[in-house]
């Protein structure tokens, strides 16, 4: 009863987090535009011919998705390398 109630809070609380990292991540996109800078991960994600993407799919709720799939890679490993931040912004998040 404590363990698995100890264990769902657990899964809950990570969830919690890889959502709130995500829509950090998926801002810092926002905020390059806004600031002016050349380029931001969304930009050089959708660029790259290998993953035929667009952020814009399922009214711009595939970004949503690739930034979750970013924060819970970075928090779970040491990341891929396949999102990466691409100015001084997104390096601080």
């Amino acid at each position: 009863d404590q363990s698995l109630r100890r264990v769902v809070k657990l899964n809950f609380l990570m969830i919690v987090v890889c959502h709130w990292v995500g829509c950090l991540w998926y801002m810092s996109a926002d905020l390059s535009i806004v600031m002016g800078l050349p380029d931001n991960w969304r930009d050089v994600d959708e660029s790259d011919k290998s993953l035929s993407i667009s952020h814009e799919d399922l009214g711009g709720f595939s970004a949503y998705l690739r930034s979750v799939y970013w924060a819970i890679v970075g928090m779970s490993t040491v990341g891929y390398g396949d999102i990466i931040p691409s100015n001084i912004l997104e390096t601080t998040v």
